[in-house]
């Protein structure tokens, strides 16, 4: 029960923070509400679904949990890596490499916190 509980407060302080973190790409730091555009707030829920709907399965202990909050790290660290390749000689190439490691690194601790947490029965060997 503990260690369920270690990986649900891990996988809900990540995704709240990415969450964060997209907000205030898109919005800013200082929000002000009449500046902003419906563009820009629906753009804000399609990008914000996916770590929302992870804090979701992993509230309600779904067998996808793993596959969302694992895989929307990986999937969006892969797309920024492939952006850095592609865009090789722009200027931003330090910051859009740095941000492919972190979500790299980010969705390889969430899969290795699910390894550890996950309880898996042992196997009795005949001998």
């Amino acid at each position: 029960m503990r260690k369920r509980g270690f990986r649900t407060v891990w996988v809900f302080a990540l995704n709240s923070f990415v969450v964060y973190v997209i907000f205030t790409r898109l919005f800013g730091e200082p929000f002000n509400p009449a500046a902003q555009t419906p563009q820009l707030w629906r753009e804000f829920v399609l990008e914000a679904a996916l770590p929302i709907i992870g804090i979701v399965l992993e509230l309600i202990n779904s067998k996808f949990a793993r596959w969302m909050n694992v895989g929307y790290l990986a999937l969006a660290g892969a797309y920024w890596l492939e952006e850095t390749v592609r865009w090789g000689s722009d200027s931003y190439l330090g910051v859009l490499l740095i941000l492919a490691v972190i979500l790299l690194t980010m969705s390889g601790i969430t899969e290795s916190i699910y390894r550890r947490t996950t309880n898996t029965p042992l196997i009795a060997v005949n001998s």
